[in-house]
């Protein structure tokens, strides 16, 4: 039974991925039943990708839809973002920043990553929004294009995250424990030289509950 469906598999993307010369026997409606998927393989995306870039613009229509569409897998909306940015390079960008008020987190997330890979400044407000996002996953990519950046600007936003629950396993008035992105976080704080930071670091190292976070806390205050 599995093999059958391999070899269905197989039989349609040999349609699909016929010589694009031939646009009689070329199908977007092809590459969208296979995109609505959940199961389609890493090669199967570079060839749909590939195919997409040779098409440029022409595919743009379809790109787009399969980005809006819940009808289509996360995954395979992600795949459809990035291929987009490739195929039209900064100019999507005004499309693509629509996504970060999408609800659903990998969409976000997708936006978010195109922006940092074109060094977009042009949205520091909208990014520093995604700080405090839901996702962990978000919060770390605006974190990490923040730093990547140096946008200076966003400094008292990243400082912001210290005090945020949601970075944090656990956050009482005995303990807390951080997670990974605290780390992140004190790193962007160097990276941006935020110095008015200093005193407040200061203060939560001298704070029992802080212990497990004391080292990290130095190096940032010896490094401002």
């Amino acid at each position: 039974m599995k093999l059958s469906m391999f070899l269905k598999s197989c039989l349609l993307l040999s349609f699909i991925f016929l010589p694009l010369a031939n646009t009689k026997e070329f199908s977007f409606d092809g590459i969208k039943k296979i995109l609505k998927k959940d199961s389609i393989t890493p090669q199967q995306a570079k060839k749909i990708q590939k195919l997409f870039f040779k098409l440029d613009n022409k595919a743009v229509p379809t790109i787009i839809e399969i980005m809006k569409s819940d009808k289509y897998p996360d995954k395979n909306r992600w795949l459809a973002t990035l291929t987009l940015a490739r195929v039209m390079g900064e100019k999507s960008l005004p499309f693509i920043k629509k996504f970060l008020r999408h609800p659903n987190w990998m969409m976000r997330l997708s936006a978010l990553k195109v922006m940092r890979m074109f060094k977009d400044q042009s949205s520091n407000q909208d990014v520093e929004k995604m700080l405090f996002d839901k996702s962990l996953l978000v919060r770390v990519e605006a974190l990490e294009m923040i730093n990547s950046l140096k946008n200076k600007k966003s400094a008292k936003s990243v400082w912001k995250m210290m005090y945020d629950k949601k970075n944090y396993q656990k956050f009482s008035k005995s303990k807390v424990v951080p997670t990974e992105v605290i780390s992140r976080i004190l790193k962007t704080i160097k990276t941006l030289e935020y110095r008015k930071a200093k005193p407040a670091l200061v203060k939560l190292q001298n704070e029992k509950k802080f212990s497990s976070l004391s080292s990290e806390i130095q190096n940032t205050i010896n490094a401002l």
